[in-house]
């Protein structure tokens, strides 16, 4: 790029003096697509990430934030820019132009999908628009990297390979995809797509929003510090040219001050992992039905399946789901024969192995007598893979259907007459429209 070209530097590089001291990293948010885009989106995102690295490097760093039209010249003095929305929209012919320049001159764009999980808007527009800027025909594509793919991206700052407390990539705001695209030039992404939402991730404030909900299993502060991650990892990327390692000057010891910074997960164990288990269902016998009458619910198909290991008992219950436009969720109910006294349990675990490529949640409701009374719990996260969730029965965190008092939470009742359950109801709430997910067992536990 030719800023960077009269510095003597290669394209992509980060510039210091010849001491190898910081002068400064620019974060450059593109202003792309006239008036109906919504280039700023996330307005503090990129400010919180320029104090994020000020305080982490540890030394003398200036952190400049910069906002600038994509058709401008500008954009060549930066080696990476941002670019993000939640509206449709269309790039005029000089901004194809410029960022195709930028973008084959060796620039990096990080483009983020910052919209509803389920919204494809702005997705839509910015496939269309980037066949514009790097046409397929030229052999250019967006491909998937996946964790096996062992991209040097998510080891160029911190050691991201295995992703963030059981996530990859790590979540932002949310875990939409279990895997980023990219397009390669000459060997290096010169274009990143995520679809977790780090930029509002960025603009997290545990202090101010502690109850934030997320579509993840994560906390407001680890949504925060994991898409922090993430976002160093890509900064670092681009700075040292598509290496993927952070061995170059500045950038090297800048990455190296963060690592040292980052906080140890901290591993706690779950005092219910001893106590004993009552079984629910493992799915040996068919008592489970499909509901469709209710609001928002879809068709899907069930299917048992043996176990990997001969010797276990029951089986497996697969859900093929695919949702139609309006359909919100899978319905899984299952009557029993008569009334089942969970009083003495305090936490119901379901084993799940999802087969999506996002993520998705699932929630569990009781029906109790006499009068059918619905209890429905607050859902909890399912990631790609296999995993155990739970439902804590004693908690302020169900809902009944009924009016919520004004002020009040909708999850914020506790399931009432639990000696006397009369239906269980599985509800699956997946991104993907179509796809399977997998119940293992289903079991209660009380605390010993």
């Amino acid at each position: 790029m030719p800023a960077l070209s009269a510095r003597g530097e290669d394209a992509g590089a980060l510039v210091g003096d010849a001491a190898g001291t910081v002068r400064n990293i620019v974060l450059t948010t593109v202003k792309y697509g006239g008036a109906e885009a919504d280039w700023d989106a996330h307005r503090t995102a990129m400010p919180f990430l320029a104090w994020q690295l000020r305080e982490r490097v540890g030394f003398n760093l200036e952190t400049d934030v910069l906002d600038v039209p994509l058709s401008s010249n500008k954009i060549m003095n930066s080696p990476w820019v941002f670019m993000t929305g939640h509206k449709d929209f269309r790039l005029t012919d000089p901004e194809v132009a410029n960022l195709r320049r930028y973008l084959l001159g060796g620039g990096t764009l990080w483009a983020e999908d910052c919209t509803h999980e389920d919204d494809p808007t702005w997705d839509r527009a910015f496939r269309r628009e980037l066949a514009r800027v790097l046409p397929p025909a030229e052999g250019h594509k967006l491909r998937r990297f996946k964790k096996e793919d062992g991209h040097p991206l998510f080891r160029s700052c911190f050691d991201l390979a295995e992703g963030y407390k059981g996530y990859f990539p790590p979540p932002g705001d949310k875990f939409r995809q279990s895997f980023l695209e990219g397009v390669e030039l000459n060997g290096r992404l010169a274009v990143i797509y995520t679809r977790n939402d780090y930029g509002c991730g960025l603009e997290i404030k545990p202090d101010t929003h502690p109850g934030k909900v997320s579509l993840s299993s994560l906390s407001p502060a680890e949504m925060q510090e994991s898409s922090f991650l993430m976002a160093s990892n890509i900064i670092v990327y681009a700075l040292t040219g598509g290496r993927g390692t952070s061995d170059r000057g500045l950038a090297g010891k800048a990455a190296s001050s963060l690592r040292r910074q980052r906080e140890a997960a901290q591993v706690q164990g779950d005092p219910y992992d001893k106590a004993p288990a009552t079984l629910f269902d493992n799915f040996a016998e068919e008592r489970w039905l499909v509901e469709t009458e209710w609001e928002g619910a879809a068709p899907a198909n069930l299917r048992h399946m043996r176990r990997a290991d001969p010797g276990a008992e029951g089986k497996r219950l697969a859900v093929s789901f695919q949702l139609r436009k309006g359909d919100a969720k899978s319905v899984l109910v299952r009557d029993l024969p008569q009334e089942s006294d969970l009083s003495g349990q305090d936490r119901c675990y379901i084993d799940v192995e999802s087969r999506l490529e996002g993520g998705a949640r699932i929630a569990i409701a009781l029906i109790t007598m006499p009068d059918w009374k619905y209890f429905e719990s607050r859902p909890a996260f399912v990631k790609p893979g296999r995993q155990r969730v739970y439902f804590d029965l004693r908690a302020a965190t169900w809902k009944t259907g009924e009016p919520v008092p004004e002020g009040g939470s909708e999850y914020s009742r506790t399931p009432a007459n639990l000696q006397a359950v009369r239906r269980f109801v599985v509800l699956l709430y997946p991104v993907q429209r179509t796809g399977t997910i997998v119940l293992d067992q289903i079991e209660f536990r009380a605390k010993p």
